[in-house]
């Protein structure tokens, strides 16, 4: 069983960032900052919980994303609003103790 409490956090940090789809990248930009929110609320009694992320560029209206995050028994097991997560999302919910190997090697985030 994974983690049984919510967790929220919010950080600014200094990223790369890249628009892309299934075709691969079309537009990068390097040294945007950005501020980053991530929460998960409390698993229900099924071992579900849902979560959510946002980040966005904190000098401009050019970079933005959300979803949400959906667990099983402590596991990410989807996402919605963005084509890849990002490892600023899978990092947290790491340090946060979900499992989200699955997920990482999907995204292609290294742990």
């Amino acid at each position: 069983m994974g983690p049984l409490s919510a967790h929220e956090e919010q950080w600014t940090q200094v990223e790369t960032v890249v628009w892309s789809h299934q075709n691969g990248a079309t537009r990068q930009e390097k040294e945007v900052n950005l501020r980053v929110s991530v929460s998960v609320g409390e698993p229900k009694d099924d071992g579900s919980a849902y979560g959510w992320f946002e980040w966005y560029s904190t000098e401009s209206s050019d970079w933005y994303a959300s979803g949400g995050l959906w667990f099983r028994d402590g596991e990410l097991v989807d996402f919605d609003g963005v084509f890849s997560l990002s490892h600023m999302v899978i990092e947290k919910l790491h340090e946060w103790e979900y499992d989200v190997a699955n997920m990482a090697d999907a995204c292609e985030v290294v742990l």
